[in-house]
């Protein structure tokens, strides 16, 4: 799992909220076929380091953009779940007295419905800087 995938699991699994709706049900790049709803899935588009000349690839600020998506059965259920989602990942300051962690927040997001699936789909895009 690449770093930034880490802080958006660590911090969804640290939110009593989240956990109540979700579990552990949060995926990268692929939603589980035989999977109980809701349930996350996120992917990170791309991930931009700031170019210097100081440091290494592992110490200099980098730029994630990563799509979250929550599937459900319901629209509401699915607006519910995506809200304390958005709550956790819109607001994100978890940079430790090591630098660890990282700042985020919501670029835009959007309703969705996959007729195949039969599933509502919230799909957000974050920026996450660390």
């Amino acid at each position: 799992m690449n770093i930034i995938g880490e802080v958006i699991s660590s911090a969804l699994g640290a939110d009593s909220a989240v956990v109540a709706l979700v579990g552990t049900r949060v995926s990268p790049n692929v939603r589980p076929q035989a999977e109980v709803f809701p349930c996350v899935v996120y992917s990170v588009i791309s991930d931009i380091p700031e170019n210097s000349l100081a440091g290494s690839s592992e110490t200099r600020l980098s730029h994630a953009r990563v799509q979250v998506d929550v599937y459900a059965k319901g629209y509401k259920e699915a607006q519910q779940a995506w809200l304390e989602i958005d709550r956790v990942l819109g607001n994100l300051n978890n940079i430790d007295s090591n630098g660890n962690g990282a700042v985020g927040w919501r670029e835009n997001a959007r309703d969705l419905y996959d007729n195949e699936a039969q599933l509502h789909r919230v799909s957000a895009d974050y920026i996450f800087s660390r």
